[in-house]
């Protein structure tokens, strides 16, 4: 017996296509999710157990992180600002970040785009 295959169209292909989209977009979304929460409750504990940080001030910590955090969407070199005081003030040796078109890119991404582009 012999199937027969019905033809995939141009219409259906890009339907496909966009279901896959919003599928991986629900996907990462979640892993962001949870990576992001697993950051937090690890330096929940790592403030508590190495500073002494109770409840409240990690209540208090947390709230002024997340005001901060929300400021990046509201300034457009937020991450400048950030970088300047991070790597060139505090030393650390973190990758900068960049804004380009309102979107953050990072120093490794910026390089290439320039090099390729």
């Amino acid at each position: 017996m012999k199937a027969r295959i019905p033809p995939f169209t141009a219409a259906k292909k890009k339907a496909a296509i966009e279901e896959l989209k919003r599928e991986y977009q629900k996907i990462a979304a979640k892993e962001r999710d949870d990576l992001t929460r697993r950051i937090i409750k690890t330096v929940i504990f790592v403030m508590h157990d190495e500073f002494g940080f109770g409840r409240e001030r990690n209540e208090r910590l947390f709230k002024r992180f997340t005001e901060v955090l929300e400021e990046s969407d509201k300034d457009e070199i937020f991450w400048e600002h950030i970088d300047r005081e991070v790597i060139d003030y505090l030393g650390f040796p973190f990758e900068r970040d960049y804004t380009e078109n309102g979107r953050v890119i990072s120093e490794s991404d910026y390089a290439n785009r320039n090099r390729t582009g």
